[in-house]
């Protein structure tokens, strides 16, 4: 929270679960803390979109809140925006540098696996499913987004995909969650997020919640 670029920022958002010690910390900083009972790292992610949809900002980033992503990195992250021919940033632990054991093999594995699929599926290439994300709310309010947990992620790149967004990548920095856990920690917890991130590629598009729209893209590839 403290390294976030809070000037440049018009909102803050911070989802947790009631009680959390999160909540407090958000409040501490002046964001804007949402209880939100139901786990899933997706259902966060769209519990955030609800609360901004009334008013919604030009850009919307996503990143982690347990340290695993550099929040100094932002900046890098916004620049590709600055250009009207780019809509999508994805930030890329694998084109930056990870610190040792913040980016375990299994989930580096499944992560090429994934981006291979979506290369020969949709003729897009990504090298990452990186957290660390900004995208124009317009087209992110379009793409149907639904997937409560594992599948966020790569649901976001698969749809935009689909709909032709024009999407690049940035390197970023990768770091060891401040409580030494997260999902791709654990074996189980990585095999669990590899199936799910699997058939979210593989799955026919659905639609997704009222929340969200049919937006207009230009036809460009990543």
């Amino acid at each position: 929270m403290a390294a976030l670029p809070h000037g440049h920022l018009r909102e803050i958002v911070v989802v947790g679960a009631p009680g959390a010690d999160v909540i407090e910390t958000a409040r501490h900083y002046g964001a804007t803390a949402i209880e939100e009972g139901r786990p899933g790292y997706g259902r966060a992610c769209l519990t955030g979109m609800v609360h901004l949809a009334p008013e919604p900002p030009d850009v919307v980033v996503f990143l982690r809140g347990d340290g695993a992503d550099d929040a100094e990195e932002l900046p890098a992250v916004l620049s590709p925006l600055l250009s009207p021919e780019v809509d999508f940033v994805v930030g890329s632990r694998r084109r930056g540098t990870p610190d040792p054991g913040a980016h375990p093999g299994l989930a580096r594995i499944g992560n090429w696996v994934a981006t291979r699929l979506m290369l020969l599926l949709y003729g897009y290439r990504f090298t990452d499913l990186g957290p660390f994300r900004a995208i124009r709310w317009q087209v992110l309010s379009g793409l149907g987004l639904s997937d409560p947990d594992y599948g966020w992620l790569a649901e976001m790149q698969v749809n935009a995909a689909r709909a032709r967004v024009s999407s690049v990548e940035v390197p970023v920095s990768s770091r060891r969650p401040m409580d030494g856990r997260g999902r791709d920690g654990t074996l189980t917890g990585s095999l669990l997020a590899g199936l799910k991130v699997l058939l979210t590629i593989l799955r026919p598009r659905t639609a997704g919640s009222r929340l969200t729209r049919e937006s207009e893209v230009p036809p460009e590839a990543g």
